[in-house]
């Protein structure tokens, strides 16, 4: 049983971080058009830009890869795994101690746990989260008979259906789980081992989910898109307010 790290959140949040300077610095690009200020300060005002821009790039290449690995793998059996890349559909079997619920008490193999606290700021109520755990260990995956060993290790995004969404004495308990008998689509890193084949992340593309491959290659491609465009966006804009400043005596 493993603490898993909140990698896939921490990135969404540097995202939103980066977008709000480049947000800021194109309102205050607009304002130095606006009233002409000092034109030595405000030549640094594209630097931002263009770097919220490449991050956005970066961020939208990172999601169009994991598409088109996803595309590009075809589903194979779990009796004729090789090594490799492969992509897998199986349902869920633990191995060895499984982790329970704090609240369901029900076991599964990954949990996402939060408790919330319901707080009243300024007439508006709202909820905050007082406690958060994340927790995920090996298991495998089952079709037709034959079985394959998972190790997601630490840094692995996923994100488990929510089975129960409680609220009590002013108290909210979610919890996320993945539960053995599930259905899963995997892909990652294949190698044969001593006790049998095991998926696990490597240098590749290493994703699973409870959602079928359409669906989950469907949100990369849109979030591939979203984020090329909008990166683009950016550098253009930069590069537009630093040949007009450049030309502004």
């Amino acid at each position: 049983m493993r603490t898993l790290e909140r990698r896939s959140g921490c990135l969404r949040i540097v995202f939103w971080v980066v977008f709000g300077v480049a947000l800021a610095g194109t309102l205050i690009t607009g304002l130095v058009f606006s009233y002409n200020a000092d034109p030595y300060a405000s030549m640094l005002l594209p630097y931002p830009l263009a770097i919220a821009g490449l991050v956005t790039l970066l961020y939208g290449g990172r999601q169009l890869a994991r598409a088109l690995a996803m595309m590009r793998t075809p589903t194979c059996a779990i009796d004729a795994l090789a090594p490799g890349r492969v992509e897998v559909v199986g349902q869920v079997v633990a191995q060895g101690a499984e982790i329970e619920g704090p609240d369901s008490g029900e076991a599964c193999v990954y949990l996402s746990y939060a408790r919330q606290e319901s707080r009243v700021s300024k007439g508006k109520t709202r909820w905050q989260t007082v406690e958060r755990r994340e927790q995920v260990q090996p298991f495998e995956l089952e079709s037709d008979g034959a079985r394959v060993r998972v190790d997601p290790g630490l840094h692995a995004p996923f994100k488990a259906r929510e089975k129960v969404n409680r609220v009590e004495a002013g108290q909210r308990h979610i919890e996320r789980r993945l539960d053995p008998g599930e259905t899963v689509y995997l892909i990652g890193e294949c190698t044969l081992e001593a006790d049998g084949p095991c998926i696990a992340p490597g240098r590749g593309v290493f994703f699973y989910s409870c959602e079928g491959e359409e669906v989950v290659c469907g949100r990369a491609l849109a979030w591939a898109g979203l984020h090329l465009c909008g990166g683009a966006h950016l550098v253009w804009l930069a590069l537009a307010a630093r040949l007009y400043l450049e030309g502004t005596p």
